[in-house]
């Protein structure tokens, strides 16, 4: 069992690089849009829902630890091709906007509620 436990991390590492910006949460364009190609589908079927943030702040680094805490572990943070930065909320629609703009507010965030990444 622990053979299979280091094999998992060893794998899990190389995975976490082709994944995240170094020392983030935040995913690479290509990665972000496949996840949320997932979620567009998903969405069109009718089995899901979800909300796209696009923010002011493109420093990596600063929003990730900004938002340390404050989002779910299911919400996926993302960039496009030309460093813009997105909040993919998993399983939220429009009833649920003011409570989630309240909250960034809250911590100095801004940004916009966007349909879609690179727009």
């Amino acid at each position: 069992m622990q053979t299979s436990f280091l094999w998992a991390l060893e794998y899990e590492r190389p995975v976490e690089r082709e994944t995240y910006y170094e020392q983030t949460n935040i995913m690479y364009p290509k990665r972000f849009r496949k996840v949320l190609a997932v979620w567009e589908d998903m969405r069109a079927a009718g089995v899901a829902d979800y909300m796209l943030l696009r923010f002011h702040e493109r420093e990596k680094t600063v929003l990730n630890s900004r938002l340390s805490g404050i989002v779910r572990a299911s919400d996926v943070l993302g960039a496009d091709e030309g460093g813009t930065l997105y909040l993919l909320l998993i399983q939220t629609n429009q009833t649920n906007y003011r409570y989630i703009k309240e909250r960034l507010y809250a911590y100095g965030l801004e940004f916009e509620w966007v349909n879609e990444v690179g727009k």
